[in-house]
């Protein structure tokens, strides 16, 4: 059985698990082998011994198109996420691997710059969101603190917006 082999991408520094074979281990075998003698048993009964023996040939194709299919699972397994590294690409053709790494960071730089973008214009038309937030202060029952609404804007977990220098917790999540 193959083991996850842990590495660090060469590219990005994201941290990477790795448990795909490139070929096709012995179970995947028998299982192409069971299928094949289940084509053949129903070619025997329905066209008898002689085509029977010749549909063993079934097992050819049957594994062909298992090594592409393991093939592709083990590429797509290999490219990184993060950045989009492919080290079956960058062994072959290493002028092809950079070039797609540099598309790849390219269009995360547009993606991020247009989400920038969009919070800007959405703090400047002031499209904050509305939370309600308990003030201390005089009230008829301490039991019952008077609600006050604050705006905030939009900002990823932990990030300092505007002058402010803290973290507001709603629930689970900070804003």
């Amino acid at each position: 059985m193959s083991s996850m082999a842990e590495f660090i991408c060469p590219v990005c520094r994201a941290p990477r698990k790795f448990g795909l074979q490139a070929r096709l281990h012995w179970t995947m075998h028998l299982q192409i082998a069971m299928l094949t003698s289940a084509i053949v048993g129903g070619v025997y009964a329905v066209a008898g011994l002689e085509m029977a023996l010749k549909s063993l040939i079934v097992y050819l194709p049957l594994w062909g198109v298992c090594e592409f299919v393991n093939g592709v699972r083990v590429r797509e397994a290999a490219r990184c996420g993060a950045c989009g590294f492919d080290p079956i690409l960058y062994r072959q053709d290493r002028q092809k691997a950079r070039a797609q790494v540099e598309a790849r960071l390219g269009q995360l730089r547009d993606d991020t710059k247009a989400e920038l973008v969009k919070r800007r214009e959405s703090e400047q038309r002031g499209h904050g969101r509305s939370v309600t937030t308990p003030t201390p202060g005089p009230s008829a029952s301490p039991a019952l603190p008077i609600q006050q609404k604050a705006t905030l804007p939009l900002a990823p977990a932990g990030e300092r917006t505007g002058s402010t220098n803290r973290v507001v917790k709603v629930g689970d999540r900070n804003l």
